[in-house]
């Protein structure tokens, strides 16, 4: 039976389809990752062209043709825009990084409300504090991916070493062992690991709890910044397990 039904979503990727379609991703707050096709958005006629655009979030309306298994946005009432990712690149490469890993993860792995609000609440940041500096948006970026990976249940626990499962000293360097996505000590690192510093795992622990906006407030060291950046996208990219395409285009911008 075909049916319509409404979802609060948020748009991560438009791509073109045919010479006026498109095809889009939502990530919706109840139904998770959702891909849709929008007829004739591409047309001067459409009342979909300049809703149905990258970040927006609000209120989308579609139908599912079981037949055809297919789905359409019929509708999509606009709650806010992401206006100032439009007008500053580090943050448009943060908010790409962020949809790319959701819509290549396939949207949460059943976590669909938890892995929504993530990302409404990076997005509603970057939009809401436009003067944010550089690296406060990159640790805000690097937390809301280590709690992604925490909704897709492959975060790698930062205080027992995986070979030996004992428990990490307070100041003790781990390694990250890509293959295996584990920490192990230093007697089990290899040349292929790279470190996770003390400061990268007591950052970690001082976001846990704390909104976006608090994680953009906290002062943290040059290293520990690029440490945790080091160590986060190598972490993603395991989960993805597939090349993410906004590293290589927009690396100089995160």
């Amino acid at each position: 039976m075909n049916r319509s039904s409404q979802h609060p979503a948020v748009i991560l990727r438009l791509s073109p389809s045919g010479e006026s379609h498109g095809t889009v991703d939502l990530l919706t707050e109840d139904a998770g990752l959702v891909r849709a096709r929008v007829y004739g958005i591409r047309s001067t006629r459409s009342s979909l062209r300049g809703k149905v655009v990258p970040y927006a979030r609000g209120t989308a309306w579609l139908y599912t043709d079981r037949r055809r298994d297919s789905i359409k946005i019929t509708d999509f009432e606009v709650q806010r825009y992401a206006v100032s990712l439009s007008e500053n690149l580090a943050f448009y490469g943060h908010a790409s990084l962020w949809a790319e890993v959701v819509w290549k993860t396939f949207g949460s792995g059943g976590e669909e409300a938890r892995a929504y609000h993530l990302v409404v609440e990076g997005l509603d940041l970057l939009d809401g504090v436009p003067r944010l500096e550089a690296s406060a948006v990159s640790v805000v970026s690097m937390t809301l991916l280590w709690r992604y990976l925490g909704i897709l249940g492959v975060q790698p626990d930062l205080q027992v070493c995986a070979s030996s499962e004992r428990l990490f000293a307070a100041e003790e360097a781990r390694y990250f062992d890509r293959r295996e996505s584990v920490m192990v000590g230093r007697e089990w690192a290899a040349a292929d690991m790279f470190e996770v510093t003390p400061g990268v795992v007591r950052l970690l622990g001082a976001t846990a709890g704390l909104p976006l906006s608090g994680v953009a407030a906290l002062a943290v060291t040059d290293a520990t910044r690029l440490s945790l950046r080091r160590f986060i996208l190598g972490a993603v990219q395991e989960a993805v397990d597939i090349p993410l395409n906004t590293l290589e285009v927009a690396a100089g911008w995160l």
